[in-house]
């Protein structure tokens, strides 16, 4: 009996599987899988949700680093106004002077400036100075001529003329024969040496037209001249 069983079962076994090969392809279901595409809007928000990695940032920037010209040092930044004045101008000298230590405005009862905007401003007026010895007084021509005056001269121009005239009005200094100062004077040289030679850097003779804003070369640098001529290094006071 178990014997029948089992011819009878391995039959069924075989017919089934004959049948199953015997389908076409067309008849066959095919199944697609599926593909699942992940929402965008999901995908944007989560990645807006990863933090952005920490980054240690040290500045090493220093004051000299920023003051890189004219225009953006301490003192000088105030004068950038195309329209500022020779009084401002000697607010700012009076300014640096203090921070060299040196204080003269509460001595000043006067300001006079001639040559502009002034009734002597006839178009002859140079760059002089009458108030030297005379610490109450602050007299300095402005030139005014037609084709040299104040209107035309750039803040580097006005700052060298100013701080040239008030190195004689305020601080009471005459010329000298040393090269990169705002005293320098090639008439001085001529006079005691009759020569420039003096004046002579790297084959170029210098005077405060030379100078620059933070220029590597010492003798041609404006910070290192106005230091100087504050401190009276080799500088010629003719009164104290």
């Amino acid at each position: 009996m178990k014997r029948v069983l089992e011819i009878i079962l391995f039959s069924l076994v075989t017919y089934g599987l004959l049948t199953l090969c015997s389908c076409s392809s067309d008849e066959l279901e095919i199944i697609e899988p599926e593909i699942i595409e992940p929402e965008l809007s999901k995908v944007v928000v989560e990645a807006s949700l990863i933090p952005t990695p920490t980054v240690n940032v040290t500045s090493s920037t220093t004051t000299n680093e920023i003051n890189t010209s004219w225009e953006t040092d301490e003192f000088y930044s105030r004068l950038v106004d195309p329209n500022s004045t020779p009084n401002d101008y000697l607010e700012v000298f009076l300014d640096e002077a203090e921070a060299h230590g040196l204080y003269f405005r509460q001595y000043i009862n006067e300001r006079k400036w001639v040559g502009y905007g002034t009734e002597a401003s006839d178009g002859t007026s140079t760059g002089w100075t009458g108030g030297a010895c005379n610490d109450e007084l602050v007299f300095v021509s402005i030139p005014d001529g037609e084709d040299y005056n104040w209107g035309m001269m750039s803040l580097p121009h006005r700052l060298m003329f100013m701080y040239h005239e008030l190195g004689h009005d305020i601080l009471n200094l005459a010329h000298i024969c040393e090269p990169g100062h705002h005293m320098t004077g090639w008439t001085t040289c001529m006079d005691l040496y009759g020569n420039t030679d003096k004046l002579r850097h790297n084959g170029e003779e210098i005077n405060q037209n030379a100078l620059t804003y933070n220029n590597p070369d010492p003798v041609l640098d404006w910070k290192r001249a106005t230091k100087d001529m504050f401190e009276g290094h080799l500088q010629d006071p003719v009164c104290w």
